[in-house]
């Protein structure tokens, strides 16, 4: 799909040139940026993003985009990104974002390709690491496993800016598209580990969990940002739907040993009953204040009638994350800043009762973190950064690479960071 991706827009562009003859691209016209990073996770008690207890280099990112005006009106635009963050990415090269836009008017534009989700305030800028303080997104929001959900879509978008007299001016944008998700989508993940702890027979009864591919077919949504006359202040919600299907299989081990095992394939209806953010942001002085509140309801249909498995603990899925944060540019070299978030994988189980009744500790149910950073700017293009994680809980981290018998319900992670943008 990505390689699929870079093809299209690739024979976009030719066209329109080809189709122009008064078009030409120039060195002037292109626009190219980037950015470079490396970083260093170390945390003690337990694994955070991958073998973080042994310290981790695999903390990496880079990206490079260019802009062309095709039109006074019209834009192409493509980012090439990669990246490493412990368990996830492993340095794949991707087409993280890549589109033509056409605005029409301040209050209407059109936009089609991959596009960046609107997911929160700052999604769209989660990897411009110069524009913030934290080394990491509050990790309550901005998960890194659910980056896949979040980061972009296939499809297109209708957006504009619409003043409204005294009360300020609002940002919109409706989008729709397909969103495919990889079988290492540590959502997928988790979600079949919760499996196991859920239901105590799972593990015993399925051997093996093959080749997992999901796709949200139909995706829809919007986002709607008023900026308040209040200077600075501006607050933010977001809703998307969405409908899909996932296949696996699943192999039943012969008890008799006899006969050979069962292979099951599994067809599953997918139906992403509500993903919801709630943002603010104050932006004063030196001073920047924000909180965001999350809500993902998903629901999953197997069509398997398998006695002593639980089907209404995996049909139904919330969690709900939020945080709140506070930075200050102490001068133009150093930048301070503070959050608290929290993040509960079953909404419905914020206690741990359900994880104990099968043998957990209830903090598996929960992870609360409250992270201090700090940002050294060398340069207008390259900082340096150190943040702590003190955490409680582990709500959010895999399962598979933290078990029960070792676990600590408080722990702490160091990270440092330094970036170069281009």
């Amino acid at each position: 799909m990505r390689t699929k991706w870079i093809g299209i827009l690739t024979m976009v562009v030719s066209v329109v040139v080809i189709t122009n003859p008064g078009f030409c691209f120039t060195q002037d016209d292109i626009a190219m940026h980037g950015f470079v990073s490396q970083g260093y996770m170390k945390s003690f008690d337990n694994n955070y993003f991958g073998n973080t207890k042994e310290g981790s280099f695999e903390f990496n990112e880079i990206g490079v985009n260019f802009a062309v005006p095709v039109t006074d009106e019209l834009l192409f635009g493509i980012q090439f990104f990669s990246r490493d963050m412990g368990e996830f990415s492993n340095n794949e090269l991707i087409v993280d974002w890549a589109s033509l836009s056409y605005t029409y008017t301040d209050w209407m534009g059109f936009r089609a390709g991959k596009l960046k989700l609107p997911f929160g305030l700052y999604n769209r800028k989660r990897d411009a690491d110069m524009l913030r303080t934290s080394i990491i997104l509050p990790q309550s929001f901005y998960q890194e496993g659910l980056r896949e959900f979040t980061v972009a879509i296939y499809g297109g978008s209708l957006y504009g800016m619409a003043e409204v007299g005294p009360l300020g001016y609002l940002d919109y944008e409706f989008f729709f598209g397909t969103l495919p998700l990889s079988e290492n989508t540590l959502y997928i993940i988790e979600l079949i580990e919760k499996f196991k702890i859920l239901n105590q027979g799972f593990e015993s009864l399925f051997q093996d969990m093959g080749s997992f591919e999901m796709v949200l077919r139909h995706f829809e949504g919007g986002m709607l940002v008023w900026n308040t006359p209040i200077s600075g202040l501006r607050i933010g919600l977001i809703d998307m739907i969405g409908k899909g299907s996932a296949t696996s299989t699943i192999t039943i081990p012969d008890q008799t040993g006899k006969q050979p095992d069962t292979v099951i394939d599994i067809d599953m209806d997918i139906k992403l009953k509500e993903i919801s953010t709630l943002s603010v942001e104050y932006d004063i002085g030196r001073f920047i204040f924000a909180a965001e509140h999350m809500r993902v309801h998903i629901g999953i249909d197997s069509g398997l009638e398998i006695p002593g498995i639980d089907k209404s603990a995996i049909e139904d899925v919330l969690m709900i994350g939020y945080y709140g944060s506070i930075s200050c540019d102490v001068n133009k070299y150093l930048s301070l800043g503070v959050s608290y978030g929290e993040f509960y994988p079953d909404a419905n189980d914020q206690d741990g009762s359900v994880f104990e009744d099968k043998g957990y500790p209830d903090y598996f149910a929960w992870q609360k973190e409250t992270t201090v950073s700090a940002k050294l700017n060398i340069s207008d293009s390259w900082c340096v950064k150190l943040e702590t994680h003190f955490i409680n809980g582990l709500g959010q981290v895999s399962l598979a690479t933290n078990p029960k018998d070792s676990a600590e319900e408080n722990w702490i992670m160091y990270a440092i960071k330094t970036s170069l943008n281009f």
